[in-house]
């Protein structure tokens, strides 16, 4: 299971890497090439989900407050693709230590 997950994160990530790349493309080079954070792909796939984030972690997770601040809203800063990328890796890696 960690291998086929592991690999999905990977591929996600070289998927997201390739639509940056081909956006970057269209636009014929009038900016540098930049990696989107998580929170701005997940904006455009799902506004709702993305909006109700945060009231729902700070009701309903014991530290929510401090979670959403800390971890979810840094995780939101971060680039997509690395962040799928590194989940793979881990996840593979993983798997080879729990063989």
């Amino acid at each position: 299971m960690l291998r086929l997950l592991g690999g999905a994160f990977i591929l996600l990530g070289l998927v997201i890497l390739g639509v940056e790349a081909f956006e970057w493309a269209q636009q014929d080079g009038e900016r540098p090439f930049s990696l989107k954070p998580l929170g701005q792909w997940w904006f455009e796939l799902s506004p709702d989900s993305y909006q109700v984030t945060q009231p729902a972690i700070e009701r309903h997770v014991p530290g929510g407050v401090w979670i959403y601040e800390n971890i979810v809203q840094q995780l939101r800063l971060w680039p997509a693709s690395i962040q799928a990328l590194g989940l793979g890796a881990i996840l593979l890696v993983l798997r080879r230590l729990l063989r």
